[in-house]
């Protein structure tokens, strides 16, 4: 039986500890569900925007209030 080595043990490591590769179908699945969740908060945040802040932005209260209406899945 030979000695294992800090070396040996990084190396089982680092196999059990990286990425597992998705198909393609499957990726794009869950990088459109992760842009869903991003543009649901971002719409909350800037409807509860007060106005002084939309004006730092660059945004009326008119806009604000359009973009938070859209659903999460329209751009």
């Amino acid at each position: 039986m030979s000695k294992s080595s800090a070396s040996d043990f990084a190396d089982y490591h680092a196999t059990k500890t990286s990425r597992i590769e998705l198909p393609p179908i499957r990726s794009g699945l869950i990088g459109t569900i992760a842009i869903w969740v991003v543009r649901r908060r971002q719409r909350r945040a800037l409807a509860q925007l007060d106005d002084h802040l939309l004006e730092d932005v660059g945004l009326s209260r008119e806009q604000a209030r359009r973009e938070a209406g859209k659903p999460f899945w329209k751009r």
